[in-house]
């Protein structure tokens, strides 16, 4: 009998990180999975579900109708994993959600396909210059907690008829086994949240920066727009920039959109 999708999702959840033979749920509650056809959107369902005090979970879906990116854009929803999770309570990891969920994309692309995606700061995920993932970090309040979910998209095929004409141009695929993919995201995102570390957070989101020292971008804000040269990441991988008056500023998560010329 041939494996079903849920089976393989949970086979990747079990097998070892990294190659190792390290038990990744001794620190951690391993998460319940649902997978559905198609529903609005997985981080709207979570969100309901958290509120009602759920388990950490992983919901799974082919298709979203109501995908939803940063502040509130739409998020095209076809053609790739769309995965949220509610999960575990964070603790000190709380403001780096984002930033672990970026590097556990990362990393399990790397290590299931053999391409080097590297991170837009602070929520997309890049392959060969153009966007392959988008990542969308919400909280909710449950009783007295606090919960956490992770919306992660990644595109894994061209849908028919080809990306929409508003991205076809900045958007691209990478082949992988869907089930095997949810799995390990969600495997080494659960990880580095119960063992955070961050350390090695900084250090694995510095080295695979899309962005490097001297780029020319456009930060975007509610007030305006400015022209801006990438200085570095801080060490709360908030984004220093230099711009054209000679100011600087250390840009935070959530605060702005960047846009390169």
């Amino acid at each position: 009998m041939s494996e079903t999708n849920l089976e393989k999702v949970y086979a990747s959840l079990e097998s070892p990180l990294n190659g190792k033979a390290e038990n990744v749920w001794k620190s951690v509650e391993k998460p319940m999975v649902k997978i559905v056809s198609e529903t609005g959107s997985t981080n709207e369902d979570l969100k309901v579900l958290a509120r009602e005090g759920a388990s950490p979970c992983l919901l799974i879906a082919d298709k979203q109708n109501a995908g939803k990116g940063r502040q509130g854009r739409g998020f095209f929803s076809e053609g790739g994993l769309y995965l949220s999770a509610i999960l575990p309570s964070p603790g000190e990891a709380a403001p780096f959600v984002t930033h672990l969920a970026a590097v556990a994309v990362r990393e399990s692309v790397a290590y299931l396909t053999g391409e080097k995606p590297l991170i837009k700061w602070v929520n997309d995920v890049y392959l060969k210059g153009k966007k392959l993932c988008g990542i969308l970090c919400e909280s909710v309040q449950a009783g007295k907690e606090r919960r956490y979910i992770a919306g992660i998209g990644v595109n894994l095929s061209v849908p028919e008829g080809g990306f929409p004409k508003e991205i076809e141009k900045i958007a691209t695929f990478v082949r992988c086994d869907k089930e095997r993919l949810a799995g390990e995201i969600a495997k080494r995102l659960f990880y580095s949240i119960a063992n955070f570390n961050k350390e090695e957070l900084v250090r694995s989101y510095s080295r695979a920066s899309y962005l490097k020292r001297g780029d020319e971008i456009t930060v975007i804000k509610p007030s305006g727009e400015k022209q801006a040269k990438v200085l570095s990441l801080t060490n709360d991988l908030a984004l220093k920039v230099f711009y054209e008056n000679g100011e600087t500023e250390d840009l935070i998560a959530g605060e702005v959109h960047l846009r390169l010329r």
